[in-house]
């Protein structure tokens, strides 16, 4: 069954691009890095999107005091910091981001899901920019943190090696997901994880272009066709079929899982915008890297019944 990320970790490239003190334990690890380091504490409020994971909402609760997004904007809220979320690795204008800076100065880039991030982000000025190596690439641990365009480095704590994969990454998950003051989790990941990136990048804008030879990208807003376009990002999940209805998606879902495919009923912000979101309901429908393309799987996702 191909997963809507990706179940098994890719292949690295032979070299070493980014050093093992660059690598945190998890994409949550390297968030609370980063409000770490803008020295928030628990009287500090921070924004979150709406539809977080409770993993998320959890991580940031740790250090400060999440506040939805939507009640900042109803109540015009100055907050200390504001995490913002390239949903599914969809990535967000430029204009977007500058809009949210009305409500602080200090802005997280939640970019977990977007292998290209580090490159489209190296020349900003300002603020933190977080990808997942599990989302990204499918390796069972491992974050990555982005300050002004440069990789950070794992702080605050004594860290414990330990090999890519594991048998059972259950028994860390507490010492991965969550920044204690106990021994972290230092990945051992031998590679170049820059060029792995760039791979699953490609592989994900050519799955991409495919959905949209087939036309299954004509009611998304322009801002999404302007991603399919110009190549301008690498989303691991597409939104389908949102303006169908609940039974469609559903009937979609079950003839996708008999190829061996998994979809889910989940949520997708067309505005790309946190302020004024636009959330409905889609079928997501997996991009990465492992998904196997054929005339079946075309058929299935043209048909109209």
């Amino acid at each position: 069954m191909i997963d809507l990320w990706r179940e098994h970790p890719n292949v690295l490239p032979c070299g070493e691009s980014v050093a093992n003190e660059n690598i945190f334990a998890s994409g949550r690890q390297a968030i609370q890095q980063s409000m770490l380091d803008l020295n928030l504490t628990r009287v500090s409020r921070i924004a979150f999107p709406e539809f977080s994971s409770a993993c998320v909402i959890s991580c940031l609760g740790r250090i400060a005091t999440p506040i939805p997004m939507a009640e900042v904007v109803r109540y015009d809220m100055k907050v200390d910091a504001i995490l913002i979320y390239e949903q599914w690795g969809w990535p967000l204008p430029a204009s977007v981001i500058e809009s949210v800076k009305q409500y602080s100065d200090y802005i997280i880039v939640d970019a977990v899901d977007s292998p290209d991030a580090l490159i489209r982000y190296s020349n900003v000025t300002d603020g933190y920019t977080c990808i997942s190596l599990y989302k990204c690439l499918g390796l069972a641990l491992g974050g990555l943190l982005s300050y002004q365009g440069k990789l950070q480095v794992v702080k605050n704590g004594r860290t414990a090696p330990c090999p890519l994969t594991l048998d059972n990454v259950l028994n860390v998950d507490i010492a991965k997901s969550y920044y204690n003051n106990i021994d972290l989790i230092q990945p051992d990941i031998q590679g170049d994880l820059i060029q792995a990136l760039a791979m699953e990048s490609k592989a994900r804008q050519k799955n991409l272009s495919r959905l949209a030879e087939i036309g299954l990208f004509q009611q998304w807003p322009l801002w999404m066709h302007k991603v399919v376009e110009y190549r301008s990002g690498a989303p691991g999940i597409a939104p389908l079929f949102h303006s169908e209805t609940a039974e469609f998606r559903m009937k979609k879902q079950l003839k996708l899982a008999q190829l061996g495919i998994k979809t889910a009923l989940y949520n997708f912000n067309f505005s790309g915008s946190p302020i004024a979101v636009d959330y409905r309901p889609c079928l997501a429908f997996p991009l990465h890297s492992e998904l196997v393309w054929s005339d079946r799987l075309k058929d299935i996702l043209q048909s109209g019944e």
